[in-house]
């Protein structure tokens, strides 16, 4: 039989039930039936009324023990929460009810009831059989000369032994308190590992869906990237022909659409590498005015169509040369300038202005660009959410204008980790003004041991190169072929990693281009497998990849190889990864 009593009872106070008997268990103690102040008791039994009690378990034999028990424990109260006292009278009653689901914070158990040993059994049976480690027992023996203190405690997991003849109420009350105060530390702490646990699967599955989303990435820019190599290096090889004045237009257009598609392309894999934390910055040295004549090169044919001016003045302050990331810089050109032109109406002007500041003692240069154009302008509201990402002034900007939304967001976060940022004004229906400040490395204050290290990538190999590709594409063969060729190099091509070795052996090559997917095997395990081999270790590869993520980035250059082209390629993108081959590679 079991039976439970829940306290606190509003209508009965222990002290008055018990006042007749000086002692709990013992008779002819001189302890008395009190509390001592430091105890968490309730002062206001309001207080616990509505929580949710503590459950203890009463195991004992003996029904005036859990008579006075309950009469002792009545006012109890720890964190504003009163006791529900359960009472079963055997072992084996108790091994039914702990058997049943419960959350027991601690047992009150006496150790001689059916057998000598009968509440020590039970307490085995609740450790090693239920695999209950959070319970807190509490061993209550009216003989503990059968089981000593010591024995008990070092054989048994328990959490307190206390002799029946010296448990006077307030020793009862602290007993009890410190397993309440164990159990909830037990408790809370399995809480926080449940939390942490919980943590971790939740960033596991974060993980696992950003590395998806990445390699859904990877495999759509290599889906779009290799047609478009097709496309665009062909054309690139086709406007070098004598073409008519009405031929030449059309693959203008052709040009310019296959650039816009490349330039969406570009722009959602930057947006998510940014978002992701995975762009990278390199740091080269660059020459000013090469990189501003590519830019304004870029925008010859729509400057033309619409009549419009385009002036790049350099102060005399900035240096000739700079040290940092040229492409992400002229990344930043290109949206600006692109959005000027777009704003702009016919026969408008767009101006380029590069100032800065030189910093000798960190040896840097502060570099201020400002982008000014006669267009439409801005009200206020339209710039407050310019440089959010897939935001325009309005929808009727996408409508007329096109674009993704996201250039001048990318730019001003490229802007930001060069060490510098972007700042607006405008006025509507007069124009705008772009200011972008970047922080680069100056070679005049480079020593001149620095100055050569920084300038390994502007040497451009010259001479004709004997150069296997492997690539499993048949177009992309053809303008590779076509590319190199017309670059004064002779070309054997192979259409999988594992004719790459064969092909080796069979005549000589001074470099190898490797295309990073291909069927059989692809250019990481060709490179893999030629770096295993001692004659193959010099030769250098560089890889042809439809992606531009860091991890494929470290994946080619853990693999062994020397470099990395990206699809898609133009002559001059092949002789400068040619040249910087080259130029770590002196011998050839």
């Amino acid at each position: 039989m079991m039976t439970h009593v829940q306290s606190p009872d509003q209508t009965s106070n222990p002290r008055n039930v018990m006042s007749s008997s000086s002692t709990l268990f013992a008779s002819g103690s001189d302890d008395q039936l009190v509390f001592a102040d430091h105890l968490e008791t309730s002062e206001d039994d309001q207080e616990v009324i509505g929580k949710e009690p503590w459950q203890v378990l009463i195991v004992d034999d003996d029904s005036d023990v859990h008579q006075i028990t309950r009469l002792a424990l009545r006012t109890f109260s720890f964190e504003g929460r009163a006791l529900e006292l359960h009472s079963v009278y055997s072992a084996e009653e108790a091994r039914k009810e702990l058997s049943k689901p419960n959350q027991y914070a601690a047992i009150l158990l006496d150790v001689v009831m059916e057998s000598d040993d009968a509440g020590l059994k039970l307490v085995n049976f609740i450790r090693n059989e239920l695999k209950d480690h959070n319970v807190r027992v509490i061993i209550r023996t009216g003989q503990p000369g059968l089981a000593p203190a010591d024995r008990v405690y070092i054989e048994y997991d328990i959490n307190d032994y206390v002799a029946k003849t010296e448990l006077t109420a307030n020793k009862l009350s602290l007993v009890v308190l410190g397993a309440l105060r164990s159990y909830r530390d037990i408790m809370a702490a399995q809480e926080l590992q449940k939390q942490l646990h919980k943590v971790e699967q939740e960033s596991e599955a974060a993980k696992a869906a950003s590395q998806a989303k990445s390699q859904f990435l990877a495999h759509m820019s290599h889906e779009i990237r290799t047609p478009l190599n097709g496309v665009i290096g062909m054309l690139d090889l086709l406007r070098q022909t004598h073409l008519s004045e009405e031929q030449d237009y059309f693959a203008r257009i052709i040009d310019k659409s296959a650039h816009s598609l490349l330039s969406v392309v570009n722009d959602i894999l930057d947006f998510k590498k940014i978002e992701a934390g995975k762009l990278e910055l390199d740091e080269v040295t660059f020459s000013v005015k090469d990189m501003l004549d590519d830019v304004q090169a870029t925008f010859y044919a729509p400057l033309h169509h619409n009549q419009q001016t385009l002036t790049i003045r350099i102060s005399e302050s900035v240096p000739g040369e700079l040290l940092g990331d040229e492409i992400r810089i002229k990344q930043i050109l290109i949206n600006l300038i692109g959005n000027a032109i777009k704003f702009t109406p016919k026969q408008g002007r767009i101006s380029v202005v590069l100032s800065g500041s030189s910093d000798p003692v960190h040896k840097r240069y502060q570099l201020e660009i400002s982008v000014t154009d006669t267009g439409i302008g801005m009200t206020e509201e339209q710039q407050k959410n310019l440089f959010s990402p897939f935001s325009q002034a309005d929808t009727s900007t996408t409508r007329e204008f096109g674009g993704t939304g996201l250039g001048l967001d990318i730019s001003r976060q490229l802007a930001e980790m060069m060490g510098g940022g972007i700042t607006l004004k405008s006025i509507q229906g007069q124009g705008s003004t772009f200011i972008v400040s970047l922080n680069l490395g100056c070679l005049a204050h480079l020593s001149q041991e620095q100055q050569i290290a920084a300038d390994v990538n502007s040497i451009i190999l010259e001479g004709p190169l004997q150069i296997l590709v492997a690539e499993d594409d048949k177009t992309n063969q053809k303008v590779i072929r076509a590319m190199l060729t017309k670059l004064g190099h002779q070309v054997t091509i192979v259409e999988n990693g594992t004719e790459v070795e064969p092909a080796l052996k069979n005549g000589e090559f001074d470099v190898i281009m490797m295309d990073y997917h291909m069927p059989e095997m692809d250019g990481i395990e060709a490179t893999k497998l030629l770096r295993s081999k001692s004659e193959f270790l010099d030769i250098p590869i560089v890889a042809l990849t439809a992606a531009t993520s860091t991890e494929e980035r470290d994946r080619c250059l853990n693999a062994g190889m020397n470099d990395f082209l990206t699809k898609p390629y133009t002559l001059d993108g092949l002789s400068k990864v040619l040249g910087k081959i080259g130029r770590s590679h002196s011998g050839f």
